[in-house]
């Protein structure tokens, strides 16, 4: 395995990673996920069970439901939620887990919840109907069937990746100031380098030249499509992104 390869497998990097996708909650700064799954269907996911090797949901979409088995990732602890997902091989692959409001389900509860509005137990099926969120009644006629895509809370992302703003001579992946490390999707991150070159410094800061993207990957490292083969890193580059670390 080649140097850099182990350094993004490193444990500092691991850790330096998760700690950015914390800090901007899963989104992507750029689309905040929007664009990544512009073209994915969702349905209700709720959590079965875990063994040693994966978790797995039921996921209820308006044709089927479907069981899905995802490896065992921290991040994905949701018993109920929205699921993003791609028919592959007309098998389900889960792309993204997110919170879910009762607008996600207005249409369908409202009729339901409405008849109950003078019930005492009104609070309580409210509360059930909307997952676990205790909204009072008299704001129920003032929700909107539309939620902002922004303002989503993210359980879990498929493929999120970690951008380096620049390349410092000296520095390892997981030695860079926070800010210059943002979060983004692979395919706003795979724009950013059709788009934008990358500037490498010297060890004082000072620009050294500006950096060639890998053709195949185009500066990302990975290639989504193949994740199940070595976590889909980019077989020319090996995960090194540009020309120059080649």
């Amino acid at each position: 395995m080649d140097e850099y390869e182990e350094l993004l497998n490193s444990d500092e990097w691991k850790r330096k990673r998760n700690l950015i996708l914390i800090r901007d909650q899963n989104k992507c700064t750029n689309c905040k996920n929007e664009i990544l799954l512009s073209d994915c269907e969702k349905g209700e996911l709720s959590f079965v069970k875990s063994n040693k090797e994966s978790k797995i949901f039921n996921l209820n979409t308006s044709h089927e439901c479907y069981t899905i088995y995802t490896p065992r990732i921290g991040g994905l602890k949701a018993h109920q939620g929205i699921g993003y997902f791609k028919m592959n091989q007309a098998e389900p692959m889960l792309i993204a887990a997110r919170e879910r409001h009762l607008n996600d389900n207005y249409e369908k509860y409202y009729k339901i919840i409405g008849k109950y509005k003078n019930d005492p137990s009104y609070k309580a099926l409210l509360m059930y109907f909307s997952g676990v969120y205790n909204i009072p009644a008299e704001e129920l006629d003032a929700l909107s069937p539309d939620q902002p895509f922004s303002s989503f809370k993210w359980f879990w992302i498929r493929g999120m990746h970690v951008h380096h703003l620049y390349y410092k001579v000296g520095l390892k992946p997981w030695e860079y100031d926070n800010d210059a490390l943002i979060t983004l999707c692979w395919k706003c991150h795979e724009e950013i380098h059709k788009t934008q070159k990358i500037p490498f410094l010297d060890e004082s800061g000072k620009p050294l030249f500006k950096l060639t993207p890998c053709k195949r990957c185009s500066g990302t490292g990975w290639i989504p499509k193949y994740d199940y083969i070595e976590d889909g890193i980019c077989f020319e580059c090996r995960g090194k992104k540009f020309q120059e670390f080649m």
